[in-house]
């Protein structure tokens, strides 16, 4: 009886074991901040000109649901949406997919990109601080990659930026109003970073100079041939 009762308990365990892994496997987050308006007309167009977001990394308390009433030819009016819970405040949401905006992608599609099993830390995984502190004000600062422009503002839409190789993408502020986020050749926000010049550019600059000045000494017949020739081996020397 009592070995009985031994494996039962250990089969017990070891159920308990697999939900409470099930279920943190199963934890999903928003994969970006999701600016939200009045009642329920969130977009994934995400607007920015709503004054409050749900943070990227906000823990979800349900799986996203498609609604699906869209009428077969009308894009505008009844669209499709999703909606999901946040855990912390157990608040509905709802995410407008408007077509026009978005040609060749599915609601499906920006399901996948909205939610994550990636909480914030590891979202912002390898990004500076800089570009955690923008993310979590919900701003774009110089030096962001588009990693982190991805996680703060979300994935802009296709009828606006067609690829995202393309060094420039832009973002709906709101119906009217558009921003633009451009990139330099290292993939990051703000104006091209000018090189700073090696130990070796600062010797050859200054090498060239000085051989310069004994070309003009020569010349000027200030210093004789055997002067030059044994200072300028005394450079390529120093070189």
């Amino acid at each position: 009886m009592k070995h009985i009762l031994k494996i039962i308990s250990a089969i017990f365990i070891i159920l308990i074991v697999a939900t409470v892994h099930c279920n943190a496997k199963d934890k999903l987050y928003t994969a970006y901040n999701v600016w939200k308006w009045s009642g329920y007309n969130n977009a994934f167009i995400n607007f920015k000109g709503g004054r409050t977001m749900i943070p990227a990394g906000t823990e979800i308390k349900n799986q996203p649901a498609i609604i699906d009433n869209q009428p077969a030819n009308n894009n505008t009016l009844h669209p499709q949406n999703v909606s999901f819970r946040t855990l912390s405040d157990n608040r509905r949401h709802r995410i407008h997919f408007i077509l026009r905006y978005h040609p060749k992608k599915t609601i499906k599609d920006y399901m996948n990109y909205t939610f994550t099993t990636k909480n914030f830390e590891e979202l912002t995984s390898g990004m500076t601080q800089t570009e955690i502190d923008a993310i979590k004000k919900g701003e774009i600062v110089d030096g962001m990659s588009k990693e982190a422009v991805l996680v703060c503002y979300g994935y802009p839409t296709e009828r606006t930026t067609r690829s995202l190789d393309k060094n420039v993408w832009v973002y709906w502020m709101n119906s009217r109003t558009i921003t633009k986020v451009s990139f330099n050749s290292k993939n990051r926000t703000g104006p091209e970073i000018s090189q700073p010049e090696t130990k070796y550019q600062d010797v050859t600059t200054g090498f060239e100079e000085k051989l310069l000045l004994l070309k003009r000494l020569l010349k000027q017949d200030l210093i004789t041939q055997e002067e030059y020739d044994n200072k300028k081996a005394a450079l390529l020397e120093d070189l």
